[in-house]
C-alpha cells in the first residue's frame, strides 16, 4: 500500500546496499504526486541519502510507463495464479507478493535473456521452491501433539518464505500463513479449498458460483 512507501523505500534501500549495489548520491526516484511521496519524512530521507526526487505531472500515467507495464504484469501473473486455484479474491494479496518471485525468475529479453535474479545475485535462481500455486501441502507437525494426533496439517502452498529457506503456506484452520521446510505436496489437487467452503459461506459462494 502506498502508506507503506517510505518502509519500502528504506528496505529496498538496505537490500540494494546488502548486495553492494550502490543508491544515493545521484540516484533519481521518480513517483507520482500522491501526498505520501511529497510528506516531509518522506523526502526528508530522500535528502539526507542525495536520492533525488522526480515527480510527474498530474493525470500522466504515461509519464510512469515502467513501472505500469511491471504492475500489469504482476497483475497478470497474479490472475494466473488465483483463477487456476480456484481462490477467492481475498487472496490477491498473497498471489500479488508471490507474483514477482515468478517474475523474476524468468528470462528477460532486455537482459540478453538472463533473469532479474541472475542479474542481481549472481547465480540463477533456484526453482525447485515453486510449486502450483494453491496446491495442496502437508505441512508436518512436530510439536504439541499427542501419540495418537495427526503428524500433518493441510496447507495450501502460496510461495516462498521471503526471510527463511521454507515454504509460505495458508492454514485453512486458522485463516494463518505458516513458515515450514518439511512439507509434502501434491500439486495435482488444486481448487479443493471451493469445496471444503461447500455453501457455508456466501460470500464465497458467490464469488465461486
Amino acid at each position: 500500500h502506498k502508506s507503506d512507501a517510505l518502509h519500502s523505500l528504506k528496505r529496498c534501500v538496505s537490500d540494494m546496499r546488502s548486495l553492494k549495489v550502490a543508491i544515493g548520491i545521484g540516484s533519481v526516484l521518480q513517483t507520482d504526486n500522491d501526498t505520501v511521496f511529497l510528506a516531509d519524512l518522506f523526502r526528508s530521507y530522500c535528502s539526507e541519502l542525495g536520492i533525488v526526487q522526480r515527480t510527474t505531472p498530474p493525470s500522466t500515467p504515461k509519464m510512469n510507463g515502467v513501472i505500469e507495464r511491471y504492475f500489469q504484469s504482476l497483475m497478470s501473473i497474479t490472475r494466473n495464479l488465483l483463477f487456476p486455484a480456484k481462490l477467492p479474491p481475498s487472496f490477491w494479496g498473497l498471489a500479488v507478493t508471490h507474483a514477482p518471485d515468478i517474475k523474476n525468475a524468468l528470462p528477460h529479453p532486455h537482459l540478453c535473456n538472463i533473469t532479474p535474479y541472475q542479474l542481481i545475485y549472481g547465480v540463477k535462481p533456484n526453482i525447485k521452491w515453486f510449486k502450483t500455486f494453491g496446491c495442496a501441502a502437508y505441512a508436518h507437525i512436530t510439536s504439541h501433539i499427542t501419540k495418537l494426533a495427526p503428524r500433518t496439517l493441510k496447507c495450501l502452498y502460496i510461495g516462498k518464505a521471503p526471510l527463511s529457506p521454507s515454504y509460505l503456506l495458508y492454514n485453512m484452520e486458522s485463516g494463518h500463513t505458516l513458515e515450514s521446510r518439511d512439507v509434502a505436496f501434491n500439486e495435482a489437487d488444486v481448487g479443493f479449498l471451493q469445496s471444503n467452503y461447500g455453501t457455508n459461506n456466501d460470500a464465497l459462494r458467490e464469488y465461486f458460483d
